[in-house]
């Protein structure tokens, strides 16, 4: 099943290159009773496309291809067999990649090329270690693999996109590269940085115990980025 998400009008000649086709394996496991799978993209400002595809399953498996112009975040929705959608994945749709979606029981497991072996390895430490450790021990542990593996995409977007640990501490250890990079507008949707974070290097910045910012003593009213309004007294 080959689909074409032209989101921003890319020629349709495009639509073949294999550097930007994504792939989706769905993998079902016996005793799910899963009828199909709903396939939802959400534009870059957080508002849902229309439905990309409606998978049925056949032999316990179903995949589409389509091309994708951007990454872009995208709910896999389980559907019963009165066709009422129950349950949903959330994940990022990554151009030129293969995703492979197990599903049980449950749960579901994701994997697949590059970025989703990042992702997958991410979240099996991550399991592993909150099932096995302290509280503290685990604090330390999953900081200490953010630290080494911060520069790979799929580590760093299953950290974010999971809340695995504070903010404060992911934008430390998270390279720039990827706050700024491909992965920006989707990190926006589930990180919404503080008046600090944006303007905490401004010379005479100050943000007081009652909420209200002052900048060289003076106070700030409302503070608009993008036209979105981010403070407001």
């Amino acid at each position: 099943m080959a689909l074409c998400l032209n989101v921003l009008a890319v020629p349709a000649q495009q639509v073949s290159s294999v550097d930007n086709n994504f792939r989706l394996n769905i993998h079902v496991s016996e005793g799910v009773n899963d009828s199909g799978y709903l396939i939802h993209v959400f534009n870059h400002d957080g508002k849902p496309l229309d439905r990309l595809a409606n998978l049925p399953i056949e032999e316990r498996e179903c995949s589409f291809t389509t091309y994708l112009d951007d990454v872009y975040l995208a709910d896999v929705i389980a559907t019963s067999p009165d066709d009422s959608a129950w349950n949903h994945i959330r994940f990022p749709f990554v151009p030129g990649e293969t995703a492979e979606l197990k599903v049980m029981n449950g749960s579901s497991c994701l994997s697949g090329t590059g970025f989703y072996r990042q992702w997958i390895r991410a979240d099996a430490l991550v399991e592993n270690i909150r099932n096995n450790h302290t509280e503290e021990e685990t604090d330390s542990m999953l900081t200490n693999y953010l630290k080494e593996h911060g520069g790979e995409e799929g580590c760093a977007m299953y950290y974010l996109q999971n809340n695995i640990l504070p903010l404060k501490t992911m934008r430390e250890l998270v390279p720039s590269t990827i706050w700024d990079g491909r992965f920006k507008k989707i990190i926006s949707m589930f990180y919404v940085p503080d008046d600090e974070d944006i303007f905490g290097k401004l010379p005479g910045f100050e943000k007081h115990e009652d909420g209200s910012i002052t900048i060289n003593g003076k106070p700030v009213k409302k503070i608009i980025i993008d036209g979105k309004v981010i403070h407001e007294e």
